[in-house]
């Protein structure tokens, strides 16, 4: 469990890259009350995370009162030997504009079907739907595959 400054380079450069090959991360929120997680779709930019979700779903409407949030991504495992996968807290926000934008066009790179649906429902869809960044306050990098319990603390940038 070292400090982010103790993480060699070429390993952040590593758990980055695997964090890019992966599609799916959980986004877990809160009302304040009661907590929620949801699947969605997302592309990162060195460990900060987009994703598209309807302003009506209830992780979007959870970001709105209480913006904290946790992530998670991970490879799916047959034995405890085998877990691998990114832990996240940070903060989320609505992008608007050119960050709403930028995001986007990173998402149309790593999911072209966004620019082009082929379904009317899914173009609905996509027009109803808003942009959401988190930028992280903590990174942490679980690999079992390196010894049972293997955790590494990453630069949250």
């Amino acid at each position: 469990m070292g400090s982010p400054f103790q993480v060699a380079d070429a390993e952040v450069a590593a758990i980055r890259q695997w964090v890019a090959d992966r599609r799916v991360m959980t986004v877990a929120t809160t009302d304040g009350g009661t907590v929620w997680a949801a699947a969605v779709f997302y592309v990162n930019d060195g460990f900060r995370f987009f994703f598209i979700s309807p302003d009506t779903a209830r992780h979007s409407r959870n970001i709105d009162i209480h913006p904290q949030v946790a992530l998670t991504i991970q490879d799916e495992g047959a034995d405890w030997e085998s877990i691998r996968g990114l832990q996240v807290s940070g903060v989320a926000e609505l992008l608007l504009g050119e960050a709403a934008e930028s995001a986007a066009r990173l998402y149309a790179r790593k999911y072209p079907f966004i620019s082009n649906p082929d379904s009317d429902e899914l173009k609905r869809a996509i027009a109803k739907a808003s942009w959401y960044g988190v930028s992280p306050t903590n990174v942490y990098f679980i690999d079992n595959t390196r010894g049972l319990g293997r955790r590494i603390e990453l630069p949250a940038k």
